[in-house]
């Protein structure tokens, strides 16, 4: 996927950043690299899935989302370094569990995953 931008979505008072992303093999991958791009060749789009988000609880009778950065959808540029920085946090994590033993790699294939060793009981 291309990664065109983010939106800063609050949940339980935590930012649960929303990656929008564009597949490669999409028919205007080659002319769209950022949210002014989706914007020009798909208009709308970019409100469309920021009111979603917004709504999308209300119909479990909760109430609507709020979100960060103004309630603005950022850049791919802004997007990119929430990726990057929120990799960076899950590598530290897999480190720190596997020192402590909670985490395992397992091969499957040419595959290499990772898991949490669930404690026996």
């Amino acid at each position: 996927v291309k990664i065109l931008g983010v939106i800063a979505m609050i949940d339980d008072n935590e930012t649960d950043w929303k990656i929008l992303a564009l597949a490669m093999d999409d028919d205007k991958a080659s002319m769209i690299n950022d949210l002014a791009d989706l914007d020009a060749h798909m208009p709308g789009v970019t409100d469309c899935l920021t009111h979603w988000l917004r709504m999308y609880k209300t119909s479990e009778g909760k109430g609507e989302n709020k979100f960060g950065c103004g309630s603005k959808p950022q850049g791919a540029a802004f997007a990119k370094r929430v990726v990057e920085e929120t990799h960076e946090h899950w590598k530290t994590l897999i480190v720190e569990q596997q020192k402590v033993g909670k985490m395992k790699k397992v091969a499957s294939g040419s595959n290499i995953f990772t898991e949490l060793a669930l404690d026996e009981a």
